[in-house]
């Protein structure tokens, strides 16, 4: 039976992370030992091209409440040969904390600049008797993050563990290096107990780097991209008001494509590997 594969074409609008509300029964102030993750650039090679990882998972702001976010710029480099290679973008580290942490991520083709921040403040709700603590935060500059590509939690682990940011990405070495950004949001969740007894001095801190991935785009290329006629370097978005023209899309070695414009993906079935497309996009009647 022939697998299928969705190359790495899929555009995913902006998701607007939603912080709830909820207050938190959290009776104390968290002073933890969150470290970033280390600065130091790590690399990797896969399949003779160079990834360089840049960047830092910034989460060591001081007493820390229920709802506190920060948001983190993560670079990778491909370089070496032009051949597009596979890779998941992860973390390893250690994490004490019995609340897990969640994450969202942002992939970017471009730096954003201004860089997306995110500022909270402290809330306190409640008596004297019984005071409940949380955080409300604002982000700003989002509105450019690029698109939405994963979302996950760090658990609890006393131990050097892995945890997948990001899957099955693609990209191309090149002498000059090609670049992508991710934006990761990382935050405390408010839940609706008492936080503050089992998080007390926990620990956050480790390394982000790339690894192999194992999809196998890159045994998928697409040779061009038209949009109305007019040949371009990059898909349309779902915004920009184009479909796929099915009927002049192909690809070579008998392979078949499928549109879904639901999710604005295009899903290649190869017969053999070293497969080439060429897609056409058409406006919307």
């Amino acid at each position: 039976m022939r697998k299928r594969y969705v190359i790495s074409l899929i555009i995913i609008g902006i998701l607007i992370v939603v912080v709830s509300l909820s207050y938190a029964y959290y009776t104390g102030v968290l002073n933890t030992d969150f470290k970033e993750a280390k600065i130091d650039v790590t690399t990797a090679t896969l399949d003779n091209v160079d990834l360089t990882v840049e960047g830092k998972l910034t989460f060591e702001d001081l007493d820390i409440l229920p709802g506190h976010r920060t948001v983190s710029a993560i670079k990778v480099t491909a370089y070496g040969e032009n051949k597009i290679v596979d890779y998941n973008v992860i973390w390893k580290g250690i994490n004490t904390l019995k609340t897990p942490l969640k994450f969202y991520v942002y992939r970017s083709k471009e730096e954003i600049i201004p860089a997306p921040s995110i500022s909270c403040k402290q809330v306190a709700k409640g008596n004297p008797n019984h005071r409940e603590y949380y955080e409300e935060c604002e982000s700003s500059n989002f509105e450019s993050l690029g698109d939405y590509v994963a979302h996950g939690t760090i658990t609890t682990t006393d131990q050097e563990s892995k945890f997948t940011l990001v899957e099955n990405e693609a990209i191309r070495g090149t002498d000059d290096g090609e670049s992508l950004y991710y934006y990761v949001v990382l935050e405390y969740p408010n839940l609706q107990q008492d936080q503050y007894p089992v998080d007390k001095n926990g620990k956050f801190e480790g390394v982000v780097t790339v690894e192999e991935s194992t999809n196998i785009t890159a045994d998928i290329t697409i040779a061009k991209i038209y949009k109305d006629g007019e040949e371009v370097d990059t898909p349309p978005t779902k915004d920009e008001g184009y479909t796929l023209d099915t009927g002049k899309s192909t690809c070579d070695h008998n392979a078949s494509l499928e549109w879904n414009p639901d999710t604005y993906s295009v899903t290649v079935v190869p017969k053999e590997a070293g497969t080439s497309c060429n897609l056409y996009y058409k406006t919307k009647e």
